[in-house]
């Protein structure tokens, strides 16, 4: 269940940034990321935009549409899952 409060969490963060970027109405696609065999995020993408979470680090990277680094950002989603798991 902690997993969907992550997932929720994040996916605000790459929609609000994605809004900033490009236009409030971005479509983005959303693909599991496996390393060695292993999940380890999660890649948000659009035309213009990608987004890259990383499971471990808790840090979500931005990148333009030719590939230019634009921000990372860290996400701290225990504190939003404990709090969702209090109100319900």
């Amino acid at each position: 269940m902690q997993h969907t409060f992550q997932l929720e969490a994040i996916r605000d963060v790459v929609t609000k940034k994605f809004a900033e970027y490009a236009s409030p109405e971005v479509e983005f696609s959303e693909s599991v990321l496996i390393r060695e065999g292993f999940y380890c995020g999660r890649c948000f993408s659009s035309d213009a935009l990608r987004a890259v979470w990383f499971a471990e680090e808790q840090i979500v990277k931005f990148y333009g549409g030719d590939g230019e680094f634009l921000e990372a950002r860290n996400v701290d989603t225990t504190e939003q899952a404990s709090w969702r798991r209090q109100a319900a």
